[in-house]
């Protein structure tokens, strides 16, 4: 792509710019460079920092100042981008300035690169070349013949006055799948970057969010004091509080824009505002599991690795543990996992579910957390016969409520035989970067922390950090599931001792750097659809301690109904049903401050048991209220 030429004489500043896409968005599961090397591939380097594969390339040119205006031959290069995968645009910036050039892309170090060549002349050109292999007839596969980059906003321009562009707008979420709960603090960002001369007077930005009827559901104010020529900054925004506005589940959408608000700021108006749609996935319906996933959603994916039908993943030979990292915004209940288990081994194994704190300085589970009493958040059951291949609950036998921050489920294979969990593949791809039989770099893809949307009810967000593996169980011998360096763990060299692993290619064509992804869900908080009871835990003289029932009743059998009260006043316990009516009073009376029990068996208030199905206790206490769900069966 070649420009025409520009006028510069006179002139001593000059700044190019554009922004870039590599290989463009779209899904990039493990194993997705397996039979076609879908985009521009990066530079690969051996332990020593030699080239062994040169990476697909975007060249920047400028035309040699003795080169006729048409039809030049020489053109000097001025910097080169290696090819790569990005999710969404970044922003390549550069500046002439005296005898250096110096070159930005976000995400990447700034390079000053001298210049003795004086281009501000009469005929000024540049051109961006692509320099790519094309080997679609290579054999054996995969096969090289997709090397799209996209490339948009070109600017040039002499820097006398900031020029602010708006690069974009959005809900930041890894999850696939997010509880009711948490929708009381999504978290905001907007992107921005100053395309010319350093801001000297702050510029104002707005932030709004829009539902799917274009009512005004959140609305911020900031002012930016200061944003140097060529960078730009990611800024969070007060957090949105979504449970007012949510009214379904998977069809509803909404729409995040950000704006500088002032159209006297800069010259270019066009990029001064952006927006992204966010589609949330939670189920506020009543009788729903609320839960953290960040699988896609789908069925196992190993059977189409092994071609075994009902392969799962777990350990060889040995007992081990899989995690799962969740983060709380607020104080929650935790109410245990689902698991994706696989028919392949139907034995009634022994498993063990346990809550980890974060150890934020490894990226592993840290602690096991602990009740008051000092016993610790552990459960330990059977693989159940029937209930393979889908998701299904494994509940602790008594909630706990924990406060915010970050924790880690774990599923434990307590023998030796294979416990055959579901593999999802939707986000371990990884990429080679040095290749080394010892000590590879394999890159996690998808680690952006501030990743987009790429579909309705799929967020790509930063993954790097949300695994962990342990062998044996109960060990502590943590490993952290995508290491910065050497072979992960569930790759044939690693030292994860999977029953199902693969080695990537460290031999050129340099493909296959990722993994599977353990098939873990986090059940927590409650939807509160149902006459608003919402758990809330703010006030701080007011706190619930826990209420918990058995998560699965016979109607013959009478549930114990526990909970904490924190000052003495009246407490109401009432039982509702999937419609919302109140259909039993279990207590309204004044109580102490402390511990408490009472006793539910399944009838309504005129003695009458009631039907099979889902029914919600609502704790209140000084207008305050949580719940909990009873599922009750014949």
């Amino acid at each position: 792509m070649i420009s025409f030429p520009f006028n510069l004489r006179g002139q001593s500043k000059l700044v190019l710019s554009f922004d870039l896409s590599r290989s463009g968005n779209g899904s990039y599961p493990d194993m997705w460079d397996s039979i076609k090397m879908i985009g521009n591939e990066q530079t690969v380097l051996d332990k020593y920092g030699n080239v062994i594969r040169a990476g697909d390339s975007l060249i920047i040119e400028f035309k040699d100042p003795g080169e006729p205006i048409c039809n030049p031959i020489k053109w000097n290069q001025i910097a080169a981008i290696d090819g790569g995968i990005d999710l969404e645009f970044k922003s390549c910036w550069l500046k002439i300035a005296g005898d250096s050039i110096i070159f930005r892309m976000t995400g990447k170090e700034s390079r000053t690169i001298p210049n003795p060549i004086n281009y501000f002349d009469s005929a000024f050109r540049f051109r961006l070349r692509l320099k790519a292999n094309n080997s679609a007839d290579i054999t054996p596969e995969p096969k090289d013949d997709e090397d799209s980059w996209f490339v948009d906003n070109i600017f040039l321009g002499v820097p006398r006055l900031p020029e602010v562009e708006v690069m974009w707008a959005r809900i930041v979420t890894p999850y696939t799948k997010i509880p009711f709960s948490a929708a009381t603090a999504m978290p905001v960002y907007f992107s921005v970057r100053n395309i010319e001369s350093d801001i000297a007077i702050g510029f104002p930005m707005k932030v709004w969010i829009t539902d799917d009827s274009g009512k005004t559901v959140y609305s911020e104010n900031i002012n930016i004091n200061n944003l140097r020529g060529g960078y730009d900054s990611v800024i969070r925004m007060q957090d949105w509080n979504a449970q007012p506005w949510i009214t379904t589940a998977w069809n509803q959408f909404f729409r995040v824009h950000a704006a500088l608000t002032s159209s006297s700021f800069d010259n270019i108006t066009e990029n001064n505002e952006t927006f992204s749609y966010f589609y949330p996935n939670w189920d506020i319906n009543s009788g729903t599991i609320q839960e953290y996933a960040l699988d896609d959603g789908g069925s196992n994916d190993i059977p189409t690795v092994t071609r075994v039908v009902a392969a799962g993943v777990g350990f060889n030979a040995t007992s081990g543990s899989y995690a799962m990292k969740f983060t709380l915004p607020q104080s929650d209940t935790i109410y245990g996992g689902r698991i994706y288990f696989t028919p392949a081994n139907s034995s009634p194994d022994g498993i063990r579910i346990s809550l980890f704190k974060d150890d934020s300085a490894h990226c592993v589970p840290g602690e096991i957390v602990k009740r008051d009493d000092g016993s610790e958040i552990v459960m330990e059951d059977v693989r159940k016969g029937d209930l393979f291949n889908q998701f299904w609950p494994y509940y602790f036998p008594r909630p706990i409520v924990v406060p915010a921050g970050s924790y880690w489920l774990s599923i434990s294979q307590l023998g030796l035989s294979n416990m055959m969990i579901g593999g999802d593949l939707s986000r371990g791809s990884g990429i080679i970067k040095t290749a080394d039989a010892i000590s590879p770099v394999i890159t996690p893809l998808y680690s952006d922390p501030y990743g987009t949307q790429v579909a309705p009810g799929m967020n790509t967000g930063n993954i790097s950090c949300s695994y962990a593996l342990e062998v044996p169980a109960a060990s502590g011998n943590w490993q952290k599931w995508m290491p910065e360096a050497g072979y992960w763990p569930t790759n044939t060299s690693g030292s994860g001792k999977q029953s199902i692993s693969w080695d990537p290619n460290l031999s050129a064509p340099y493909n296959r750097g990722g993994s599977f992804l353990p098939m873990i869900r986090v059940m927590v908080g409650s939807t509160g659809s149902i006459h608003s009871a919402v758990v809330s835990r703010q006030a701080n003289n007011f706190s619930f301690g826990e209420i918990y029932p058995n998560p699965l009743m016979i109607r013959s059998i009478t549930a114990q109904l526990h909970f904490t009260t924190s000052e003495e006043g009246i407490v109401s316990l009432m039982i509702y049903d999937e419609l919302g009516r109140q259909v039993a009073t279990l207590l309204h009376s004044r109580l102490d401050c402390g511990d408490h029990i009472s006793h539910w068996d399944g009838r309504d208030a005129s003695g009458n048991y009631l039907s099979p199905g889902i029914y919600l206790c609502r704790l209140t206490e000084g207008g305050k209220t949580t719940s909990v769900k009873i599922s009750l069966v014949q």
